[in-house]
């Protein structure tokens, strides 16, 4: 199913201009993000919000907790928090990695 999955967002990011980049949907609060390559770990405030990974891996840390998820795993952001995250690792670099975020 997350071939499925990461499929039409790959579709769908194409057919909205293609690239890396997050695309918002008709769907209020619904963003789908694709990264084609590795992403280093970036700080960034995390809002509320549900994130799942459709393809490939992300990992975020917040203060001295590091977590890691993969494809049809995810987080659920209750809070504004600061993070430190990136996605993507060596094994996984070839594979577009794709994400949907419902905020």
């Amino acid at each position: 199913m997350n071939a499925q999955i990461a499929t039409a967002i790959a579709r769908y990011a194409d057919r909205h201009g293609g690239g890396n980049a997050a695309f918002p949907t008709p769907a209020a609060g619904l963003t789908l993000l694709r990264s084609t390559q590795q992403v280093l770990p970036q700080r960034m405030l995390y809002k509320p919000s549900l994130c799942v990974v459709a393809q490939g891996a992300k990992q975020i840390v917040f203060g001295e907790q590091v977590f890691h998820y993969r494809a049809l795993q995810g987080l659920v952001v209750s809070i504004e928090v600061p993070a430190l995250a990136g996605c993507g690792n060596t094994s996984l670099r070839s594979h577009p990695k794709g994400q949907f975020k419902r905020c």
